[in-house]
C-alpha cells in the first residue's frame, strides 16, 4: 500500500512539475498572452535619411548603452561592437559625445589605501587577484601601477 501511495504522490509532484514547464515554454515563446508586457529594446538604429547624400546617421539607445558600460556590467567595447555591428570608433565617438567615458573610477589614495587595508587585515593571505575582485565588487576601476 504505501508503494502506491509513494507513486501516487511522485505522480502528482511530476505533473506539476510538466505544467511548470509548459507554462514556461509558453510564455517564452511568447504564446501565453503575456508578450504585451515584455519590453524588447533595440539598442541602435538607422536615423531618418537627410538631405544630403550618404548613409543615414546611427541612433544610440542611450540608457541601453549607459547599463551596458556602467561599472556594474562593464561589458568590453569590443563585445558590444559585434553584438551591436558597428564599428568601434562609431560606439567610442557615441560614448564621447553622451559623455559616457569609461575611464578610472575617481578615488583618492588614501580612500583606496584605507580600502585594501581594511581587506588585508581581515584576509592577510589575500592575492592581488583578489583584491581587484574586492574593487569590481565595489564598482571600481582602477589603473595598476
Amino acid at each position: 500500500m504505501e508503494d502506491i501511495n509513494w507513486i501516487s504522490s511522485c505522480m502528482h509532484k511530476f505533473g506539476a512539475i510538466l505544467s511548470s514547464l509548459e507554462d514556461a515554454a509558453l510564455a517564452a515563446a511568447g504564446q501565453d498572452g503575456t508578450s504585451g508586457e515584455l519590453i524588447h529594446i533595440i539598442p541602435v538604429v538607422a536615423g531618418k535619411p537627410g538631405p544630403n547624400c550618404g548613409r543615414p546617421a546611427l541612433q544610440f539607445n542611450m540608457h541601453w548603452l549607459a547599463d551596458a558600460v556602467s561599472s556594474t556590467h562593464r561589458i568590453p567595447l569590443q563585445t558590444l561592437v559585434k553584438a551591436l555591428g558597428v564599428h568601434r570608433g562609431t560606439l567610442r565617438q557615441h560614448l564621447k559625445t553622451n559623455n559616457l567615458n569609461r575611464c578610472f573610477s575617481d578615488i583618492h589614495n588614501n580612500e583606496l589605501d584605507e580600502l585594501i587595508h581594511h581587506y588585508k587585515c581581515n584576509r592577510p593571505s589575500a592575492g592581488l587577484r583578489f583584491v581587484i575582485t574586492l574593487l569590481k565588487s565595489h564598482g571600481l576601476h582602477i589603473q595598476r601601477e
